[in-house]
């Protein structure tokens, strides 16, 4: 018995003098990678304001990388375009937007536009982007809503049940997004809030012009007075639903085995999203 002891010690040691001699100090020479620059821009003809969000990428390389906020660009020229002309949007320092109020720039549904960003020490970005003609017009929702007081005093719950329909716009090639907005007015700050929850996505692949049918289940907990809930439908390009899709698929809830998933990207010379949208909304008050 001692000498299988014996043989079971020397082993383990072989095993970990193994390990050992594998370790090696190796200095890598990482890759230069410089910042881009990165767009967000929606653009609707239910749009009252039309807003640019434009940042710095941050290479995945650099110091401090995973913890470092995007800082809006403040210094850019922002320019929207389309078939009639174009117009420079202006840079807001209280939401780090550019915006352009939509009487000066009016955004036409079936209309193609460009977006172009012009910085000292980056190429021009610039993407393109076609607004779709229109959504629609027999979209219908049964909503069951209800309202927990009790639970948290002060802090209502409150749980939708809310079954939508539509028929898909004929022809091939239709994208849509069905969203719940949660409207309240925070009582601790004083202010409205939004909540954007329940984003479902559709395409018109192999049903063509027929009937559309989903069902969303959302709830939330809030310190105040909730206003309404809107549901909203929203008609868009490939670009719109690619992005969206992407970028839902990336949420992989918490799962650290699950593949990466590159979020979709339109523009050139940068990174970002440019997309057009046409959208209807069913207002319920509470």
């Amino acid at each position: 018995m001692k000498r299988i002891h014996s043989l079971y010690i020397v082993a383990a040691a072989f095993v970990l003098l193994s390990f050992t001699s594998c370790e090696r100090n190796a200095d890598v020479d990482l890759p230069e990678v410089k910042p881009k620059l990165a767009l967000s821009c929606f653009i609707s003809p239910q749009d009252t304001i039309v807003r640019a969000y434009v940042t710095q990428s941050i290479p995945i390389f650099s110091l401090g990388s995973s913890s470092q906020p995007h800082q809006p660009v403040n210094n850019a020229t922002v320019t929207l375009s389309d078939a009639n002309g174009s117009a420079q949007l202006t840079y807001n320092p209280v939401n780090g937007h550019y915006e352009i109020p939509a009487t000066s720039f009016p955004i036409q549904a079936g209309q193609s536009y460009r977006i172009t960003v012009q910085l000292q020490g980056f190429p021009t970005l610039e993407a393109t982007t076609n607004v779709p003609v229109a959504v629609p017009s027999d979209f219908s929702v049964n909503p069951q809503i209800t309202v927990d007081t009790t639970s948290f005093p002060g802090f209502p719950i409150f749980e939708a049940e809310l079954e939508h329909q539509f028929t898909d716009l004929t022809g091939t090639g239709n994208y849509y997004m069905v969203n719940t907005v949660f409207n309240w007015t925070d009582t601790l700050m004083g202010i409205d809030q939004q909540l954007d929850l329940a984003r479902v996505l559709y395409n018109d692949s192999d049903r063509d012009g027929e009937l559309i049918r989903g069902r969303q289940s959302v709830g939330v907990n809030i310190q105040g007075s909730m206003n309404n809930v809107g549901i909203w439908l929203t008609a868009s390009n490939y670009d719109y639903y690619e992005f969206h899709r992407t970028l839902l698929s990336g949420n992989n809830g918490g799962d650290p085995f699950s593949e990466p998933t590159l979020v979709y990207s339109n523009v050139t010379n940068g990174f970002g999203i440019f997309a057009g949208c046409n959208t209807t909304r069913i207002i319920i008050p509470l």
